[in-house]
This record gives structure tokens, C-alpha cells and sequence, in this order.
């Protein structure tokens, strides 16, 4: 990759840890993402690979979204709700019509953010879109 007429190039290794969320209250994916100079091989930076691990996996979804999906979608279904849940559906609602986003989770506790909680038949995102919790993903999948 070239920035302001220098070469970089980055590594990343990401761990999956899904006891970490229940026993520590840590992310489930642990990793990082080290920068490195092209030419020279200095190592630049050190960072952590949470967060752009999601923003890039959103971007890609909405990519694939808006490549294969209908000009005129409105309604998404994210299937395990969590914070990449979240991201995928702002990343979708960013190059798609999204009106109403219906999420499912595996694992009810883990459910936040842009979704609703359940037993909320249906709420507001923090970004105006109506969403619907569905318990059954037959549910979540139909219009």
C-alpha cells in the first residue's frame, strides 16, 4: 500500500477466546496488527486488531450488499447481534435503503447495541431505523 509517496505493508493475527466475554469481560477476538515500512522493513505500529477487524468485515459486507443485493432493499436480517452485528448494519444501511433492520441472537445475553433487547417487539436504533427482535431466525429471514 502507498500513502504520501511511501510503501507499507501489515500483518495481523487475531485469537478467538470465546470464554473471555463470560469469565473476563474481555472481547472474544484478541489481536493485533503491526505496520510495517515497505522498503525497509521497520516496524511502524502496533495495533489493536479489534476494531479494525469489524470496520473492515463491515466494509466487505457492504460491498457485497450493494453488489448483490436489490437497489431497492429495505429490510436487512443480521444473524448474531453482538458489536459486529451492529456494524454490519450501519455498514449496510450505508449503501443501501435500510428501513428496518431485524436481528437474531444465539445467545440472548450477548444481544446490544443497534438492536433491541428482547421482549422489545420493536425500537429505534441509535441511527433512526425501526428494529424487531426475532427469537426464531425463520422469523428474522421473512418480510
Amino acid at each position: 500500500m502507498k500513502l504520501s509517496g511511501r510503501s507499507y505493508f501489515a500483518a495481523k493475527t487475531n485469537a478467538n477466546f470465546p470464554a473471555n466475554r463470560e469469565r473476563l469481560g474481555l472481547p472474544t477476538i484478541q489481536g493485533i496488527v503491526l505496520l510495517f515500512d515497505a522498503e525497509s522493513g521497520v516496524p511502524l505500529a502496533v495495533l489493536d486488531s479489534i476494531e479494525i477487524t469489524i470496520r473492515r468485515t463491515g466494509a466487505a459486507t457492504a460491498a457485497a450488499a450493494k453488489k448483490l443485493a436489490r437497489s431497492d432493499s429495505s429490510t436487512v436480517t443480521i444473524c448474531g447481534c453482538g458489536e459486529q452485528g451492529r456494524v454490519q448494519l450501519e455498514a449496510i444501511a450505508g449503501v443501501l435503503p435500510i428501513e428496518r433492520g431485524p436481528g437474531r441472537s444465539m445467545r440472548i445475553r450477548s444481544a446490544r447495541g443497534d438492536l433491541p433487547r428482547p421482549g422489545a417487539a420493536s425500537s429505534r436504533s441509535r441511527s433512526g431505523r425501526r428494529s424487531t427482535w426475532a427469537r426464531r431466525s425463520a422469523r428474522a429471514t421473512s418480510s
